[in-house]
């Protein structure tokens, strides 16, 4: 995966045995059949540059050269309690695009591309605190050819754990069986009907059973946008056989949550294709480690320094000038909570541009740009100056 500042990480397809390997000599990279093995991390939010090479044979010291560009794809899916089926829900990202590279310094051949780890469907699994919002779903419909969609089923997240199943038919078919806590209804289309036809059924559904799945909607065009009418956080949406296009635009979850997963395994396929035959790569595991430091968090990620939000400069709105009350620094209102000790503005001078001040505790005279008392100071309840910085 190429990234902005990267740090190189190495990959190896082994072509006669469909293995990824870290290394030529050392094992399978994350595959549950080997045990223990352990699985390749990359940070979310910032990044790593892997290099993908292919080796023809086991043992060997030079990497196959498979043209400009390979059809490629590495997929990451979220890994589920069901271990015969945990690879069959929604990607939650992938790269398909792979460029030939023999740039990196080494003479080799070498393949990267780019996984978007930017995604909100890793965000709903690694940052709780960011997800604060109404759940909203982008659903781009497609249109039935010759009952293509007969039978076939969108899954949708009401909670973290529960789903509701709307089934598509053409004609009389067997329902889904949703399960405990779960809901099933039944979207009726025509043969052929055009995928704005099909987006419009899905609409009378989707409203017609809010009061199970939570959510409302609105159809343009073959597009439906479901939003959830509660905060409240939710699984992954799956398209399943429909064919459809889901994209997440908020995340939902739990109001005032401020804890966030440091880190998450998820499911690794790799395929490409090779003399016109598609090679599929034993599946790897792939883990995230959330890079990311949001407010409230409790801890802290290695390599950042945490600095107080009263430290970022919020701007002193209408002030032009130093004294004088209204339109200038020392006519902001500073008593009572009003604003807090530490906090830093920033302004633009009339004359002199912009400027930055902190409110800090202490009786210094004013000394004026250095130093400028409030309308509202008091020795006794609000001993505090405005100190440039």
């Amino acid at each position: 995966v190429d990234t902005p500042t990267p740090t190189m990480r190495t990959f190896f397809v082994q072509q006669q045995t469909g293995t990824l390997t870290s290394g030529r000599s050392q094992g399978d990279i994350g595959n549950p059949a080997r045990g223990g093995a352990s699985a390749v991390n990359a940070p979310w939010g910032a990044g790593d540059a892997w290099k993908l090479g292919f080796l023809a044979a086991t043992g060997d010291q030079t990497n196959a050269d498979l043209g400009t560009t390979i059809n490629g794809a590495l997929i990451l899916k979220q890994i589920t309690t069901d271990g015969a089926r945990d690879f069959d829900g929604p990607a939650l990202t992938s790269c398909v695009s792979w460029t030939k590279r023999t740039d990196l310094g080494d003479s080799l051949v070498w393949y990267t591309g780019t996984l978007d780890l930017a995604r909100l469907e890793l965000a709903k699994l690694l940052g709780v605190s960011v997800r604060t919002a109404k759940e909203k779903l982008l659903v781009q419909c497609v249109a039935d050819v010759d009952g293509s969609l007969d039978g076939a089923t969108l899954k949708i997240a009401i909670d973290a754990t529960h789903f509701i199943y709307f089934d598509f038919y053409t004609a009389t078919g067997v329902a889904t069986v949703p399960g405990s806590g779960n809901f099933q209804d039944t979207v009726t289309i025509a043969a052929n009907d055009a995928d704005t036809a099909v987006a419009t059924a899905l609409t009378a559904r989707i409203n017609a059973t809010t009061a199970n799945s939570g959510f409302t909607a609105t159809a343009s065009g073959a597009n439906v946008t479901l939003t959830k009418s509660t905060v409240v956080a939710c699984g992954q949406h799956d398209p399943l056989g429909t064919g459809f296009a889901l994209q997440l635009l908020a995340i939902g979850g739990n109001a005032g949550a401020l804890a966030d997963i440091a880190s998450v395994t998820l499911n690794a396929e790799f395929s490409y294709v090779v003399s016109s035959q598609r090679q599929i790569c034993k599946k790897f595991q792939l883990g995230l480690d959330n890079s990311l430091y949001r407010s409230g968090q409790t801890t802290t990620p290695s390599g950042l320094t945490v600095i107080s939000s009263l430290e970022v400069p919020i701007r002193a709105t209408g002030v032009t000038g130093y004294i004088g009350g209204s339109g200038n620094l020392d006519g902001i209102a500073t008593a009572s909570g009003a604003i807090a000790t530490g906090q830093v503005v920033w302004f633009i001078h009339a004359t002199e541009g912009l400027r930055f001040y902190q409110l800090v505790a202490g009786t210094d005279a004013e000394a004026s740009p250095g130093i400028i008392r409030p309308d509202d100071y008091h020795a006794s309840t609000n001993a505090r100056t405005w100190q440039q910085v």
